[in-house]
């Protein structure tokens, strides 16, 4: 089940295609992007990856980048209303794993793991009500922000709600908390990483603890609602970095390996820029000769390095379906 992340984010849009032969398109305020491949692969089937980023099972740009402006089209007034304010990422899950004096997570069997999912845990006693005073937070690249804090008793209750299908297998007694301590923890912002306000739980016969974000669910820092028309969800293996100048665009997603032969593929993208907003299109062409179901189930990090017409300045990223992608520089 691996380590769980924290649920929490001017803005960028990712689009990847897949397409079945090369194509180019143009289109206003568009820059070409040079593609590589990363080092990492998994374990998953690249034919489907890429037939379900196709559109139509086609290479159409046009449509891509008509979905591209629409969603620069969504979120630029909700993103003008915050005059370009830094937020939180909605990152999908809602605690994580902290450092233990063993490792992390070393000692996390399959009935911890089967319990934190299932939200099975009580309190040897019972935890404050009261809520801390405020707390800060330092923005990447400069600024802070006061974020109101949940008391201990209010981050256990979050702790308790099932993270996905409940434990039928689970008979025993739940985990048992034994301590709350308010520390940091690591999160995602529209600005890259930042250290938030967190409760960290301690559990009876663990050296693992838990950490769940201490902020409150009032605070400005949050990330906005996405604009109608626009549902996704955050997606960890995509993501941007920007240029010491602000000017250049790195985006980092999954696709079908950069090899030679059929089984390959090249990797392209462009842009189209907004006052808060940045759409970022990025294409896969899979090299002819490929039949389907014949290439291996492997899935590799690709990038694309994309050149802006204006720094970037604090503009957000966007993840596919117009979500918020993690950035940093």
């Amino acid at each position: 089940m691996g380590n769980r992340r924290i649920a929490l984010g001017t803005t960028l849009l990712l689009i990847t295609l897949a397409a079945g032969c090369a194509t180019t398109a143009s289109s206003d305020r568009r820059s070409s992007a040079t593609g590589s491949s990363g080092t990492g692969s998994s374990d998953k089937d690249s034919s489907d990856k890429d037939s379900s980023q196709a559109i139509g099972g086609t290479t159409d740009v046009a449509a891509l980048d008509q979905q591209a402006k629409a969603a620069l089209a969504a979120w630029e007034p909700v993103l003008s209303a915050r005059a370009g304010a830094p937020f939180l990422l909605k990152t999908g899950e809602p605690s994580q794993v902290v450092q233990s004096a063993s490792g992390t997570g070393s000692d996390m069997d399959l009935r911890f793991k089967a319990d934190w999912i299932a939200g099975r845990f009580t309190a040897r006693q019972p935890l404050s009500a009261a809520s801390p005073p405020a707390a800060t937070i330092a923005w990447p690249g400069g600024g802070t922000a006061a974020v109101p804090v949940i008391s201990a008793a209010d981050a256990l209750h979050g702790l308790q709600q099932p993270l996905g299908k409940s434990c039928d297998d689970c008979t025993g007694a739940p985990l048992e908390v034994t301590g709350a301590e308010l520390g940091t923890i690591s999160m995602m912002s529209s600005r890259g990483s930042v250290q938030v306000p967190a409760w960290i739980f301690s559990l009876t016969g663990y050296a693992t603890k838990l950490a769940y974000p201490a902020v409150a669910p009032t605070a400005s820092v949050l990330a906005p609602d996405a604009p109608q028309g626009v549902n996704g969800a955050f997606n960890p293996d995509q993501k941007a970095t920007v240029s010491a100048d602000q000017r250049t665009l790195t985006v980092t997603f999954e696709s079908s390996p950069d090899t030679p032969g059929p089984c390959g593929s090249d990797v392209a993208g462009h842009v189209f820029e907004a006052a808060h907003v940045v759409a970022v299109v990025t294409v896969t062409t899979k090299h002819p000769g490929v039949a389907a179901g014949v290439c291996p189930a492997i899935a590799q990090e690709r990038t694309v390095t994309i050149s802006l017409t204006a720094p970037l300045a604090g503009r957000v990223v966007l993840g596919p379906a117009g979500m918020p992608l993690p950035m940093s520089s």
